[in-house]
């Protein structure tokens, strides 16, 4: 069988300090067959010229420019609307990826005994200074299904793999308003992104923790690697850091809102809803 495509989302907005980076970590990844999506959100400095640099070399980079500023909801709307893939994941244009994440992923997803179509793969995720020092890890909790951060010299790496069902999860995360993983390290099937009618940006400041949250409510199998595979990065001009710093407020509702989807079994409540367009 032929080697499923996987979509690779990165929704771009003033990052040319970091846009490359991340883009040559795509390019350098052992998976091969892959397209990267890169939607545009009006930048004013040099992002959108690096990104026609790679594509220029590279038909696999899809570029998009929004006409207008959306927002990082509606950005990211955008973005994952766009995915051609079997599977798909947000890349944001400050990460990055170690070489064999698309692979280690793809492998989990499609092993024997897996729905590939009902499945979401997470993994362990460095945290990076601006530079990309590494300086911790953020790690599944122990007796848990959330996050949490392990100094570096603490964290050990075995490659284990922990199984759980999406419901269980989400049961767990929703009271302490907890993700389950981190976005630009969970891997899911098209399908199951499309039955949950994609990312929502009714919520301006954590789509990434409610299009979480509606994924666990399919009750997909979760695959969660102990393994770091991406890094995040941290740095001032973070869009979703910018954002929650600026509306405090805004992403205290935004959090309070997700109790009117989702109720104490993990099934989705709600029934306004936005799709694809």
């Amino acid at each position: 069988m032929a080697d499923p495509l996987v979509s690779i989302c990165m929704p771009l907005y003033n990052t040319e300090r970091f846009v490359g980076d991340a883009i040559r970590g795509v390019l350098n990844q052992t998976y091969r067959n892959f397209e990267l999506i890169v939607c545009d959100n009006g930048s004013t400095d040099r992002s959108v010229a690096i990104v026609e640099e790679f594509a220029a070399k590279d038909p696999r980079i899809r570029l998009c420019r929004n006409r207008r500023n959306l927002g990082y909801a509606g950005n990211l709307h955008k973005v994952t609307s766009l995915a051609l893939g079997e599977f798909m994941i947000v890349h944001c244009a400050d990460d990055l990826a170690e070489p064999g994440a698309i692979e280690t992923m793809v492998r989990l997803a499609t092993q024997p005994g897996v729905d590939r179509d009902n499945v979401v793969v997470l993994s362990d995720t460095f945290v990076a200074e601006a530079e990309g020092r590494r300086i911790g890890v953020h790690r599944q909790r122990p007796g848990g299904f959330d996050l949490m951060h392990q100094e570096l010299d603490e964290y050990r790496s075995d490659g284990s793999v922990e199984r759980f069902r999406g419901r269980t999860a989400l049961k767990y995360a929703l009271p302490r308003l907890a993700i389950v993983g981190w976005l630009g390290a969970t891997f899911y099937s098209r399908r199951l992104f499309e039955s949950i009618e994609g990312v929502y940006n009714g919520l301006l400041y954590t789509p990434d923790l409610q299009l979480n949250y509606h994924l666990m409510s399919r009750d997909p199998e979760v695959l969660w690697i102990r393994e770091p595979l991406f890094s995040w990065r941290l740095h001032e001009s973070g869009h979703i850091g910018k954002a929650r710093a600026e509306a405090v407020p805004s992403h205290a509702w935004d959090g309070y809102t997700y109790t009117f989807h989702f109720g104490g079994t993990g099934c989705v409540q709600g029934r306004h809803r936005r799709g694809i367009h």
